[in-house]
């Protein structure tokens, strides 16, 4: 079975504002993947992956001022 998922978010920021965003597949199933799950941001900013303390896959980047 191929489940397709994704999904668009946006956002309007007053001022440049620094996010963290846990929207990746918890790193236990990424091998169940096809092709690796990247988050996109629009306009491209450096984005920073870590993982926390509970496993799960955050990204952490700042947005800046306008709507992301």
């Amino acid at each position: 079975m191929r489940i397709h998922i994704g999904c668009e978010l946006r956002f309007e920021f007053p001022q440049t504002t620094p996010m963290i965003a846990t929207l990746n597949v918890h790193f236990s199933r990424v091998s169940e993947l096809e092709r690796p799950d990247y988050l996109i941001a629009n306009p491209s900013v450096p984005i920073e992956g870590y993982r926390d303390s509970f496993g799960n896959w955050c990204s952490r980047l700042v947005a800046p001022q306008r709507t992301f």
